[in-house]
């Protein structure tokens, strides 16, 4: 009888329930506070749904994309087209062949596409072939005059690989742009400085970073790892060794293969770590990450004076190597460089890389306090 009354003072409306996501409009009628939960479920699972069909068209549309560009290149390796190799078709094809290797980064392809695009622009649809080095120095003056030489130099060294690339692949028969010389830098160079120990308290003890921020800058400091590395670090790439529970980041992905490496977490970074749920900047590209990472750094640290986020690698660097001396192959192994080809057949071929405890103990020392 309660219900009764209660429902002849309400008007239907009170009874609807209207929802809207995207091109899809939801609208149910309930009776019961228990009837309007079950219908929220249902519509939780149906937005579920609907999302994830997004998300397999937009797979399907870059597997399309790839379709094309792959039927591209194989028109591109007929005799006919050839002959009028441009560098339309050279880009179709240096860029699927480098996404094949998986070994470039997204800033990467995009500093190929802007050189890519200038190249187009300049020269249209002239075959590659009958281009010589005056076209190319005249392509190099052009981009002269709207950037700096110190730019300029860097779109001719990507001219100049994707060039010789072609070449070696018999795409055309010459290579005519390995001859044109890079113009003068007039840009003073800045020297790369170290943080000195209270530049880096600085920067740690910055209150007005957001947490994801601070973290970065947390683990750059105490790993020496590098920004896209730090950017790409997955819950799953934390790990513990059986033998000595030493926790650490397994890096398997890296600009390089002494990069892919197994770092230790700093004793004074352990806690917080184990506490991140990773990735940091799950709604960025690795791009717009580290741009965004820059800017916050420039928030603490003064531009110009040589000091990067890839100073941090240099400071710890420095800091390990004043600890430890004689142990340079090791810090280089934590660090993900290069080692010595002898050292390098030594440890990585036969003893596979350093001890995580040996690392730990080294990195475990580097301190700003």
């Amino acid at each position: 009888m309660k219900r009764k009354k209660t429902l002849n003072m309400m008007s239907e409306e009170d009874f609807l329930f209207t929802f809207q996501h995207g091109d899809y409009k939801f609208v149910f009628e309930y009776d019961t506070p228990d009837e309007f939960r079950e219908y929220l479920s249902e519509l939780k699972d149906t937005v579920k749904e609907l999302e994830a069909e997004k998300s397999y068209k937009r797979v399907q549309q870059i597997f399309k994309k790839e379709e094309q560009i792959e039927g591209e290149i194989k028109k591109g390796e007929r005799p006919a087209n050839k002959e009028n190799f441009t560098f339309y078709d050279l880009e179709t094809k240096f860029i699927v062949g480098k996404k094949k290797l998986e070994k470039v980064s997204a800033s990467t392809y995009k500093a190929y596409e802007a050189t890519f695009t200038k190249l187009k622009d300049f020269f249209k649809y002239e075959r590659i072939e009958n281009l010589n080095i005056e076209d190319f120095e005249r392509f190099r003056d052009y981009l002269s005059t709207q950037v700096v030489n110190k730019t300029v130099n860097n779109h001719m060294a990507y001219v100049k690989m994707f060039v010789k690339w072609g070449n070696d692949r018999k795409l055309y028969p010459e290579n005519n742009v390995q001859g044109v010389e890079n113009l003068a830098d007039s840009s003073p160079e800045i020297p790369h400085v170290n943080y000195t120990d209270k530049e880096i308290r600085n920067i740690l003890e910055f209150e007005e970073f957001e947490q994801c921020y601070k973290d970065t800058f947390l683990i750059a400091t105490r790993t020496g790892m590098r920004v896209n590395e730090i950017c790409n670090i997955k819950n799953d790439d934390i790990k513990q060794d059986e033998e000595t529970n030493i926790y650490y980041f397994d890096i398997k992905k890296s600009k390089t293969n002494a990069g892919v490496r197994q770092v230790p977490i700093h004793k004074d970074i352990l806690e917080r770590v184990l506490e991140i749920d990773f990735p940091l900047f799950p709604e960025k590209t690795d791009n717009a990450s580290q741009k965004a990472i820059l800017r916050q750094l420039y928030r603490v640290v003064k531009q110009g004076e040589g000091k990067f986020f890839h100073t941090f690698r240099g400071t710890f660097m420095n800091r390990c190597l004043k600890n430890y001396p004689r142990d340079l192959p090791i810090i280089q192994e934590i660090v993900g460089h290069e080692k010595e080809d002898k050292i390098k057949l030594s440890v990585d071929t036969y003893a596979k890389g350093y001890q995580l405890s040996l690392k730990k103990e080294i990195l475990d020392s580097v301190s700003y306090y």
